[in-house]
């Protein structure tokens, strides 16, 4: 997902009544969707560093089960509204039926634009009012766009007559995930706190393997990064996926590990901030300039493989 072109899920998500912790982490979460259409129904498999999920849409306007967007599964119909557009229509709550007039329901009408590149959401929390009609509380516009995956198959093949160890970084196993992590450390100095220049400004930051699930790799985040936390995941998950093509998902044990502040639910207090310090000013500065700080990092120049506007991946 396009977040930077797209609408904070904020108001949506406390509409819904998430908790003001729970909907800080799921607004910036980076979100992928694989779509397959065919004549009667749409297919979208969605994925986030903390889930997956696959919706099955019938076009035709009957009632289904879809996971709900506050847990469980709700009731839920989708049609076309017109040749470019579809609407799901889904009860919020799990005990809520779509010919309540009461109902609460959350609206998503998906359309593409830019040929087929692009993907726009548009989604609401609608509710009917003291006997009005059906009106929209928050609303939300979503932008995903097309993205050509940059590696093969994700099942690893050996050619004829080559010999592949255990440890060899294209098989999957605790072992190559952690000689993966040596070398990201290695060469992305700005997110870790094993480098001096690095621990001289604060950042303590570490990634480490907690287990693996099958193809999906379970990493924990510790420490004071200069980077958003969902920034250093996305990084590492880049990374071990391109090592390691037979990896799946990189994410993380719980929601809490990717905020980067813990604050009191009910008076809003830091109880936690994990950023390392800003010494310098100028996280603020390029926030106040419109800049994502963490396409600079926190040197100005290149520095352990960074470049100013770009990553070590690109």
């Amino acid at each position: 997902m396009d977040l930077k072109a797209s609408d904070s899920l904020g108001p949506l998500l406390r509409e819904l009544g998430v908790s003001r912790m729970l909907a800080a982490v799921v607004t910036r979460l980076a979100v992928t969707q694989r779509i397959v259409q065919t004549g009667s129904t749409v297919t979208i498999e969605v994925k986030t560093p903390l889930s997956a999920e696959t919706l099955e849409l019938n076009l035709d306007g009957s009632e289904a089960l879809l996971p709900g967007v506050t847990g469980g599964c709700t009731r839920a119909s989708t049609r076309w509204l017109d040749r470019e557009r579809i609407e799901t229509r889904q009860c919020v709550d799990q005990s809520g039926r779509l010919d309540d007039p009461d109902a609460r329901l959350f609206v998503t009408t998906r359309s593409l634009f830019d040929a087929g590149a692009g993907l726009l959401e548009d989604c609401a929390v609608v509710a009917r009012s003291s006997g009005e009609v059906m009106k929209p509380r928050a609303t939300a516009k979503r932008i995903l766009r097309r993205v050509v995956p940059s590696r093969a198959s994700t099942t690893s093949m050996l050619m004829p007559g080559l010999q592949c160890s255990e440890d060899d970084g294209s098989v999957l196993t605790e072992s190559s995930v952690e000689a993966a992590l040596s070398d990201l450390r290695e060469q992305a100095k700005a997110f870790f706190g094993c480098h001096p220049e690095s621990l001289a400004i604060g950042i303590t930051g570490d990634v480490t393997l907690l287990h693996l699930d099958g193809p999906c790799v379970v990493v924990q985040l510790s420490g004071a990064f200069w980077h958003r936390r969902e920034t250093v995941l996305a990084n590492t998950a880049a990374f071990l996926m391109r090592r390691i093509p037979e990896i799946a998902e990189v994410t993380v044990p719980d929601e809490e590990t990717l905020l980067d502040v813990l604050r009191d639910e009910e008076t809003g207090e830091i109880i936690e901030d994990r950023r390392a310090p800003d010494l310098t000013g100028d996280r603020q500065t390029l926030i106040y300039q419109g800049i994502d700080p963490d396409t600079r990092g926190p040197f100005a120049s290149g520095y352990g493989g960074f470049r100013v506007g770009g990553s070590i991946f690109s």
